[in-house]
């Protein structure tokens, strides 16, 4: 151990060491091949983002701005574009509220379950609960969407097929 990294101590205690990082061959491949795919992420997202926004610029030049304020969906004759009129605004506040409500719905749940496994839970059970939640999170929410609406239409069809006109 060279000795300029030794730092004097009373007799009787264990010489200690001044850390110094210095990196290995093998460390700066591996962080220069960690920094390489951070900016190719950021790189690849930026040109994601770009082309977005190329692509957007079309449909604000074709209708203006009032693309995201106006409520009216309407394809004209369809053959001259300009009686066409197209806005999105009625589907983001239907976006907005959607997710509000199930931010108001699910984080009472999502507090509830995290206090009731952290001080509450007799351990045995915590282990079991803990792996599902774990498993609950990793399959993605579209299979949960797509999971629902298989088996409620499904119900829904039946509930309409078996249901008597009532005049």
């Amino acid at each position: 151990m060279p000795t300029d990294l030794l730092v004097e101590s009373s007799p009787g205690t264990p010489v200690g060491r001044v850390i110094v990082t210095e990196y290995g061959p093998s460390d700066k491949i591996f962080r220069g091949a960690i920094t390489g795919g951070a900016m190719l992420s950021l790189v690849i997202l930026a040109l994601i983002a770009g082309f977005l926004l190329f692509r957007g610029l079309e449909i604000f030049r074709d209708f203006g701005f009032g693309f995201i304020t106006s409520v009216r969906w309407d394809a004209g004759d369809g053959i001259d574009k300009a009686t066409a009129s197209f806005g999105i605004g009625a589907m983001l506040v239907g976006s907005v509220v959607t997710a509000l409500i199930a931010l108001l719905i699910a984080t009472p749940f999502a507090m509830g379950t995290a206090l009731f496994l952290e001080f509450y839970c007799p351990s045995w059970l915590r282990v079991f609960l803990t792996s599902v939640l774990d498993l609950v999170a990793a399959i993605p929410s579209v299979i949960y969407g797509v999971w629902g609406y298989a088996i409620f239409m499904q119900y829904g069809t039946r509930l309409v097929r078996n249901s008597k006109p009532q005049y």
